[in-house]
């Protein structure tokens, strides 16, 4: 899997959330956390910020999971993605 491959995946994930009207407070902030956490890894990957960034996106396919399950499948792919990515 290329760099190149993966920032696209996690662009267009950032419009895909970007998109996002949570219902309650939790959702609210864990979409802000999301985009904060999308951001630094597109603008610096390490392997803190690839960290982080994988902690984030399992808990939102938990926390989204039955109100957005087109977005729980995209972030179960792109976890897999980055995984498979050794940085």
């Amino acid at each position: 899997m290329s760099e190149d491959h993966i920032r696209q995946q996690l662009a267009a994930l950032r419009t895909e959330v970007r998109g996002l009207r949570p219902t309650d407070q939790r959702a609210q902030d864990l979409k802000d956390h999301l985009l904060h956490d999308l951001d630094g890894f597109l603008a610096e990957p390490s392997a803190e910020t690839h960290a982080g960034l994988s902690a984030r996106l399992q808990e939102g396919v938990e926390t989204f999971e039955t109100s957005h399950p087109q977005l729980t499948t995209t972030l179960a792919r792109i976890i897999d993605q980055l995984a498979a990515w050794n940085l």
